[in-house]
């Protein structure tokens, strides 16, 4: 009597439903004899072709530099970054701005104060303006005074020290712009 609540107990487990999931996965049709005899002969025997890490990093290396060389887009912003960069500064005061976090609604009224001052902000990444500056009187510019890869905002306004009070006195009252020296 006591083996037979015992017996039911035991095939309710293995018959009723566990606490696990019971996972179904697909498997696909295999085909007829033919499909498969078919699909068997055509595939492809290739040899692992084992490439020393040393070969397989230089080989990297090289098609990264023969892609960044031949790319039109950095080449038209190299070109952008000379006429819009590079020739302002010739005859402008150029500001150096770290831009610290901040959300891109909190510029707008710097940005709108500065503009009615006529300065404006313009920013490039710092890989294309050494490159664009490389042969020009600015190059130990970029070499020295920019050397980390942080993204820099720049300030163009004309060279007098009224413009150069405004534009210190904006900025100096925002919490996420850094004059760098």
């Amino acid at each position: 009597m006591n083996q037979l609540p015992i017996l039911h107990h035991f095939k309710l487990c293995l018959l009723g439903r566990t606490g696990q999931s019971i996972r179904f996965r697909y498997s696909p049709d295999p085909g007829t004899l033919e499909q498969r005899l078919f699909r068997a002969v055509t595939k492809p025997v290739i040899p692992p072709i084992n490439i020393n890490p040393n070969e397989r990093r230089l080989r990297k290396m090289e098609e990264d530099r023969l892609r960044k060389e031949n790319n039109p887009y950095r080449k038209f912003l190299i070109e952008k970054a000379k006429e819009e960069f590079l020739k302002p500064m010739e005859n402008n005061m150029v500001l150096v701005f770290q831009q610290l976090y901040h959300k891109a609604r909190e510029i707008v009224p710097v940005q709108n104060k500065l503009f009615l001052k006529d300065m404006h902000f313009k920013g490039f990444p710092l890989s294309i303006l050494r490159e664009a500056a490389q042969g020009t009187r600015y190059e130990m510019f970029t070499r020295y005074f920019l050397h980390s890869n942080i993204p820099n905002t720049y300030l163009f306004s004309e060279p007098t020290p009224e413009k150069c009070y405004d534009a210190i006195n904006i900025t100096k009252k925002c919490h996420f712009l850094l004059l760098l020296e």
